[in-house]
């Protein structure tokens, strides 16, 4: 497995946290993984005005660090 290099950044809006992680070593630019620190899981989350979603990954066992460690070069869009 390779070691991921990332970079977390966090991103408080209201009384929710983002934590957003851009990867050094990707296929593409400009993509990152964000997710939402919830204080219960039916919180409802309004995304910062400055994030464009590409695509949901919650469930998608594709987007695990796991998953990434195995690839030469991080591919976010599948």
């Amino acid at each position: 497995l390779n070691v991921i290099k990332k970079r977390r950044y966090i991103i408080p809006v209201g009384a929710l946290k983002f934590e957003l992680d851009v990867f050094e070593n990707t296929a593409e630019s400009g993509y990152g993984i964000m997710e939402a620190e919830l204080p219960e899981e039916s919180t409802e989350v309004k995304m910062p005005d400055f994030v464009t979603i590409v695509r949901e990954v919650t469930e998608d066992s594709y987007y695990t660090n796991r998953n990434f460690a195995s690839m030469d070069k991080i591919k976010l869009v599948k």
